[in-house]
């Protein structure tokens, strides 16, 4: 946009137009991306697009187009002088294969698909997760060259394929200018606004749910800010924009680099809100005798695909909540600038005081 500010330094070439396209900008994600855009000094509107409105109080410099992302056309409507994609629709664990495939495959097929038609489109970014380099063993400090995992877990291989096909995606322009790329790979998000982790939690406290565990006793897990995540995407946004980026067609793993107990977090989450801890149970029975016993139920969905194709997900489940999942986020620290500004503990504290506003509200 001739005579705008750029959205980088002076000596950095490039500038940045008008539009930040947000998909799934009114969920928990999106909307704190919205708000830290806001905060930057870019010269570019914020065009949300979500199924649902946004929460978020009005501005100026934000509009909402109501669409799905597995419509092209749909897209195609919201596409005019986007120059960055922003890709963090959060469809948890827990849906459909139907669902995952909508909105992480054939909404991938339909971003690359833009990009590719529409000239003013110049970075796509994707939000993923950790979990698809997970394949059954303990992960400490694990690098984004980690293989993928072979679980058959829709919502994992799912999100392997769209980062599969942004991974290989490739277009150059006209003038030769190509449209950059890069995905974030984020690891147990929480915030004001979750829509998952404390809402879990706070119901299994409230309602006397006991916690059942397998194996080891406690693991270690990262855990993600939400406004440090919203941090590092824009962040990705400015290098993606720098000429020679580094970031470009690159994986970043995204947590607060604090690695902790996964229990430490639920009872953090009890005691702040003043809830009754969670009840914890052993299962008695040797890790060794369930595995095989979900491994047979698995080949049993595997006999009866003929017929019907079932998925297994509790191999997947059993396993995860049974391993050590810690990431290194040094390429992130590198190539990003990418530091957490929030830490664990600020951030419980921030969370609890939305929540209890939440509660008072109700």
């Amino acid at each position: 946009m001739k005579g705008s500010k750029p959205l980088l330094e002076p000596e950095q070439e490039q500038e940045l137009p008008a539009v930040m396209l947000v998909i799934g900008g009114s969920g928990f994600l999106g909307s704190h991306l919205v708000e830290t855009i806001l905060t930057k000094e870019w010269d570019a509107r914020v065009r949300i697009f979500d199924i649902a409105p946004p929460k978020l109080a009005t501005h100026p410099r934000v509009e909402y187009v109501k669409g799905d992302i597995s419509s092209y056309q749909s897209l195609l409507a919201a596409s005019e002088g986007v120059h960055t994609i922003f890709h963090v629709v959060a469809l948890g664990p827990g849906k459909s294969a139907e669902q995952y495939h909508q909105v992480n495959v054939l909404g991938m097929q339909n971003i690359i698909k833009l990009a590719q038609q529409v000239e003013s489109v110049s970075q796509v970014i994707f939000t993923s997760t950790v979990s698809v380099v997970f394949n059954g063993q303990d992960i400490e400090k694990g690098k984004e060259t980690l293989a993928y995992s072979t679980f058959d877990e829709a919502y994992v291989q799912s999100n392997i394929s769209a980062e599969k096909l942004l991974l290989g995606f490739r277009c150059t322009r006209v003038d030769n200018s190509t449209v950059r790329s890069c995905i974030l790979r984020i690891s147990n998000m929480f915030g004001p606004r979750d829509t998952s982790a404390w809402p879990n939690i706070i119901e299994s406290a409230t309602k006397g749910k006991r916690t059942y565990v397998i194996g080891k006793c406690s693991v270690l897990v990262d855990w993600t800010y939400v406004e440090n995540a919203a941090d590092a995407l824009c962040l990705a946004a400015e290098q993606l924009a720098v000429t020679d980026s580094r970031a470009s067609s690159q994986v970043f793993n995204i947590t607060n680099g604090e690695p902790m107990a996964k229990e430490s977090m639920r009872d953090l989450v009890c005691e702040s809100l003043g809830l009754s801890k969670i009840r914890v149970t052993k299962i008695p029975i040797p890790l060794g005798i369930i595995l095989p016993l979900i491994w047979l139920f698995g080949l049993l969905l595997t006999l009866l695909r003929p017929i019907k194709h079932f998925s297994n997900p509790w191999n997947f489940r059993v396993r995860q909540a049974t391993k050590n999942q810690t990431f290194d986020i040094s390429k992130a620290k590198e190539i990003l600038g990418y530091s957490p500004q929030i830490s664990v503990a600020e951030g419980v504290v921030k969370t609890k005081e939305y929540f209890e506003l939440s509660r008072k509200a109700l």
